[in-house]
């Protein structure tokens, strides 16, 4: 079975730690991958959309965004999610699925781990 992150292009986020990461995803992929420390609302929306030009793609043409819901700075993690909520109402994103992770089961399978379990958002209030 083809898991919904395995199609497509995915915006990935991960605001819970002192470093912010910033991706795009494709078949496992990284197109791109940008971090930074401190400033993630001033420094997000910039580096997003540069992300995307700099791989010839715009929202548009994402199926959705994936982000790390915890553990990790709930300050971090609720602007990451606020960023996501508000790429959502946009009209021409009408298409986007959200879906989370959890960073401890991303350590536990960099580690030979069989499974992380890859969720929608919809458990964590984002739709």
């Amino acid at each position: 079975m083809v898991e919904a992150w395995e199609e497509g292009t995915w915006l990935l986020l991960d605001a819970a730690g002192p470093e912010s990461t910033i991706g795009l995803v494709s078949g496992g992929q990284w197109l791109g991958l940008e971090q930074h420390e401190g400033d993630f609302l001033e420094w997000h929306d910039q580096a997003v959309h540069q992300l995307l030009e700099s791989c010839s793609l715009g929202l548009a043409d994402l199926a959705g965004a994936i982000y790390a819901s915890g553990p990790g700075s709930s300050l971090g993690l609720r602007l990451a999610a606020m960023f996501i909520r508000t790429l959502m109402q946009v009209p021409s994103l009408a298409h986007w699925q959200c879906l989370q992770y959890q960073n401890l089961e991303v350590a536990l399978a960099a580690g030979g781990a069989q499974r992380v379990i890859v969720q929608k958002g919809a458990d964590s209030g984002i739709q």
